[in-house]
């Protein structure tokens, strides 16, 4: 593609970047709104059953990790998600040797139904003993590489999944960018049904092939939101996310282990009750969606429809369409697609290691969202050519 053709694409999708408003109950909303910018502290007084932040967690509020653009944006590369997989052993003598090495590195790893294949190892603990036994899995020049988040994005960007060997087990240490929530109350209405038909399309036309993300064995059940379309609502999303990055515990999701104290807590221990849990889903859900502004000046005006014809043109919009339901500009068919071993990585659902979600093209002018699946893409401009390259590495490929 050439320069000018380049950018009157990237002019086209930066338009998106205007607001809508929902229907919701001002005051939960409001209670909602106060509680994604709170910062919780441990024992925090607004979780009287529970132990409040922690003890695990990646940080002490939510909009610390969802602020580009806006309150409720897409998280910076420094806040990145750490995730640890297994590598799977080859042999029954190295499975029980994994088992026991690995219960005395992260009780984390033991679930309900056994050994889980991965774990988030997260950024912090109210446990000061913590951050010695993260450095053991990251070891100290990936720490440190922290410092300077550009530095770490360039060498993510030609090794996304990087090998730790620590006590006799092989891990594989992958990330994840925390995405934009604009609009997911519009999202979490779109049915099943429609998903499904959008798949059956494109398989029938032939250019992409996107699938609905499976949740289990039920038909109805299809999942939304995350990287690989792993939740099936925005309900669950917001619960999950408070239990795995702000370890606040309610009845719908439990904090995440803590490897000093594994135990698990009691069913009455919680540190979100129903109508907190209500609330910043209200909030979440109240999120503006994003539409599109056409620049008052004629000349890029101009280049916004010639970008919209390009997007058209070369098949951006096969899996990033307009219209899905009743979120209208989304820009995401939130189907699954196959981004590409150079995209692979072990963390995810029972799907094939590279396919990820289209996410909503929701890029805001002065601070654009990370819209990779751990924030690869260093500008939007850059975005757009690698999403090119990883199309046209499959069409080679097939």
């Amino acid at each position: 593609m050439q320069n000018w053709r380049r950018r009157s694409l990237l002019l086209f999708v930066v338009g998106l970047c205007g607001a809508v408003g929902q229907a919701a109950d001002d005051e939960q909303v409001a209670a909602g709104k106060q509680l994604f910018l709170r910062e919780w502290k441990a024992n925090d007084p607004l979780s009287p059953n529970g132990d409040g932040l922690g003890p695990m967690h990646n940080d002490t509020s939510c909009v610390a990790c969802h602020k580009m653009g806006g309150i409720g944006g897409a998280g910076p590369i420094d806040k990145n998600v750490d995730v640890l997989a297994l590598k799977p052993p080859e042999t029954s003598s190295e499975a029980a040797q994994l088992n026991r090495n690995v219960a005395s590195l992260h009780a984390g790893f033991f679930g309900p139904s056994g050994l889980q294949s991965n774990i988030i190892l997260h950024r912090l603990s109210t446990e000061p003993r913590y951050s010695a036994l993260r450095s053991i899995f990251l070891g100290e020049d990936i720490v440190s590489l922290w410092d300077d988040p550009r530095k770490y994005l360039v060498a993510m960007r030609d090794s996304p999944v990087n090998e730790h060997l620590v006590n006799g087990v092989r891990f594989q240490h992958v990330q994840r960018n925390s995405s934009a929530m604009f609009g997911n109350g519009l999202l979490d209405r779109v049915k099943a049904a429609t998903m499904r038909g959008i798949a059956k399309e494109q398989q029938r036309v032939g250019r992409v092939s996107g699938r609905p993300a499976p949740l289990g064995q039920r038909l109805d059940r299809v999942g939304r939101f995350g990287w690989r379309g792993q939740t099936k609502s925005l309900r669950d999303f917001v619960t999950g996310a408070c239990a795995a990055e702000l370890g606040l515990h309610s009845r719908a999701d439990s904090q995440l282990t803590d490897p000093f104290d594994p135990a698990p807590r009691s069913d009455r221990f919680h540190d979100l009750d129903e109508a907190q849990v209500q609330a910043l889903v209200a909030f979440c859900a109240s999120l503006p969606a994003p539409i599109q502004v056409i620049p008052a000046d004629p000349v890029e005006a101009a280049e916004v429809k010639r970008g919209e014809q390009l997007f058209s043109q070369v098949m951006c919009g096969e899996c990033h369409r307009r219209n899905i339901g009743p979120a209208k500009n989304a820009y995401t068919d939130l189907l699954l697609h196959d981004m590409g071993q150079q995209m692979s990585d072990p963390v995810g659902p029972e799907l094939p290691a590279s396919f990820y979600q289209s996410i909503p093209a929701e890029i805001l002018t002065k601070r654009p969202s990370r819209v990779s699946y751990y924030g690869r893409s260093i500008t939007f401009r850059t975005t757009v050519i690698d999403n090119a390259k990883a199309r046209a590495r499959i069409q080679r490929a097939t």
